[in-house]
Formats: structure tokens, sequence, C-alpha cells
């Protein structure tokens, strides 16, 4: 997936007929080329709110993205929390503290 890189900014357009928001980036491009490149025009002028959701995408691409590697990261540590657990679960006593928490991580682990 390819898009103008952020940040994303929002002005108020006031020239012409009908007033209205832009939504722009003046990063560099994959090219080399910077300065002004619109993303989009949002009118009415009331618009405003949606203008600045908008612009906030790049910024909530990269958070999504490393809350995947995160997400991913923290599979891999239950999955040796798990192989921990194994080799030592046959010395937890039932219904003990430890034995609850161990049945909550398997659980986990099996809903994945």
């Amino acid at each position: 997936m390819s898009h103008t890189p952020g940040p994303w900014r929002v002005a108020e357009n006031l020239f012409g007929n009908t007033a209205s928001y832009e939504v722009y980036s003046n990063a560099e491009t994959k090219s080399g080329k910077g300065g002004y490149t619109r993303i989009c025009q949002i009118t009415p002028r009331d618009q405003k709110d949606n203008a600045h959701l908008i612009a906030a995408a790049p910024d909530m691409l990269g958070k999504i993205k490393r809350l995947e590697a995160e997400k991913a990261e923290m599979g891999k540590v239950l999955l040796l929390v798990k192989v921990m657990i194994d080799s030592h679960a046959k010395h937890l006593t039932r219904g003990s503290g430890y034995y609850r928490l161990v049945e909550i991580i398997k659980n986990q682990g099996e809903a994945r």
C-alpha cells in the first residue's frame, strides 16, 4: 500500500466562492520531490473535524503497525511461558493460585 508520506496537515482555504479545508503534505515523496501535495479538499467549511481525522491517517497507520509488531512479539513470549509451564506443571498443586494462573495462560494460547 502506498500513500503520500506524513505528516499531513489541515489548512483552511478561504479562496474562491466556497470556503473549505485542504488536507496536505509537505513531506518528501519517494521520487525525492518535496513541497505541497494536496491529499484532499473538504467542503463545506463545517467539516473541519473530518479534515483533521483524515490528516491523522498516516500517524494512526504507523501506530497500528507498531501494535501489530508488539502483538507478534507477545505471542512469542506467551509461547515461551507455556513451554516453561508445561515443563514444570507436574510440580504445581491443583487449586493453588499458581495452578489457576497456569490454566489461564494455557487457555490464552489456545484462544488465538
